[in-house]
């Protein structure tokens, strides 16, 4: 497994460094582990053979943030699973850098305890932990290349509608009483709607909406 680390603090890059040595050692696991305290470096990397596996970012660093280094790295292509670190307030960038395409958002201080969870997950390609709101990295590439407008043409007047509804924040039990149809119809029409976006789950249908502001 090839990992990357990018940060501004020397001291946090040797205390990741073995906290990921120990994890070697305790699980046999090969690493291969470079750093960076460089963001247009850690960027290029990314974009090049060898493919880094797993990328770590701290989310504070000089003259940029983690959140437009890890946008950078997936306009470049690259299909690098992303976990973003920070010791302040995730609240703060939970959200712009889920929809910069990174996997997950972690606490440096608990870093040691999550990092066998984190590394597995994120080297195959999912989501960490699985109950976040973060995208699993093909799921995020899939979005990112979906044809918003063949999507769209591509959906019945009745998916639209019920689609728009749930937008709007309508429930299920509101929707079928306002078009006079059964809550299993409706989801019927989900199944189909999640279908054409190519998406597996509801929520990620309409969190694709508001990121990109259709509807």
């Amino acid at each position: 497994m090839r990992i990357g680390i990018l940060d501004n603090d020397i001291f946090a890059i040797n205390g990741i460094r073995a906290m990921l040595l120990n994890y070697q050692r305790k699980t046999g696991e090969n690493l291969d582990i470079w750093y960076t305290d460089n963001p247009a470096k850690a960027i290029a990397r990314c974009s090049v053979l060898p493919v880094t596996d797993v990328m770590l970012i701290d989310m504070a660093l000089n003259g940029i943030s983690g959140v437009q280094v890890t946008s950078s790295i997936r306009q470049s292509g690259s299909v690098t699973a992303i976990a973003g670190m920070t010791s302040y307030d995730s609240s703060v960038y939970a959200e712009a850098l889920r929809q910069a395409g990174a996997q997950a958002l972690v606490d440096k201080r608990e870093l040691s305890s999550n990092l066998e969870p984190l590394l597995l997950r994120l080297a195959a390609g999912d989501k960490y932990p699985e109950s976040s709101d973060f995208y699993a990295v093909k799921e995020y590439v899939a979005l990112e290349h979906l044809d918003v407008t063949d999507v769209l043409s591509g959906l019945s007047a009745r998916e639209l509608e019920i689609l728009k509804l749930y937008k709007a924040k309508s429930s299920t039990k509101e929707i079928a009483e306002r078009l006079n149809i059964s809550e299993d119809t409706i989801f019927s029409h989900r199944r189909n709607i999640k279908k054409k976006f190519h998406l597996d789950n509801w929520l990620e249908v309409l969190a694709y909406c508001d990121r990109l502001n259709i509807l």
